[in-house]
């Protein structure tokens, strides 16, 4: 298959690690599967920055973990406290670690966006289906969009896991194949020598 060749190369399995929706510009929108065009992202953010003003108003109440759900906003806001959360650590002050924040923060360090899945209620039918296109023309699918959960990194991990699971278990069958035939020829050579033999007593 020449989809399993990349830079002149052919390989016996190939795992797409990608978000669902970079499937189409790996494989080629016409040999992409449909179903990876059905799985939903929003937009998501996360802010490092040292800016207490995300936190709850009275330090007293502040926790490793901040969530706040503001009307009008579609996402809560968790922030944080990595002061707290790594306390062997010697920050030089509050360092804040903020996903969606509802206001932009000052004393900005690193900021990222990115897209996240969004399961619904089509969800478990969109998961059969791509279990269902595990191994086809020795092709893999890994994301965090292929497994249940949030959309974190520990579905990316599981996800890379089933798809290794999946060769290894191909590679399993492939080798006791290859097994039994083999054992097939060799059975078929020693019959095959045996009445050989059986034919040239007859002859003397």
């Amino acid at each position: 298959d020449e989809r399993l060749v990349i830079d002149g190369e052919k390989f016996q399995y190939v795992v797409i690690a990608t978000e669902a929706s970079a499937v189409k510009y790996i494989l080629s929108s016409d040999a992409a599967p449909s179903v990876f065009a059905e799985v939903k992202y929003q937009k998501s953010s996360i802010v490092l920055h040292s800016d207490p003003k995300l936190m709850p108003k009275s330090k007293t109440e502040w926790k490793a973990f901040n969530v706040c759900q503001k009307a009008g906003e579609d996402m809560c806001m968790l922030t944080a406290w990595l002061n707290e959360y790594y306390p062997k650590l010697n920050f030089p002050k509050n360092v804040f670690q903020t996903w969606n924040p509802h206001e932009r923060p000052e004393d900005i360090i690193k900021e990222c966006h990115f897209l996240r899945v969004v399961h619904t209620k089509e969800t478990p039918s969109i998961l059969r289906r791509i279990e269902q296109l595990q191994g086809q023309n020795c092709i893999y699918y890994a994301g965090a969009y292929s497994m249940e959960g949030m959309g974190l990194l520990e579905q990316a991990a599981r996800s890379g896991e089933n798809a290794a699971r999946h060769i290894k278990e191909q590679t399993k069958n492939w080798r006791g194949s290859g097994l039994q035939r083999r054992k097939k020829g060799s059975a078929s050579k020693g019959l095959g020598k045996r009445k050989a033999q059986s034919g040239a007593r007859r002859r003397h």
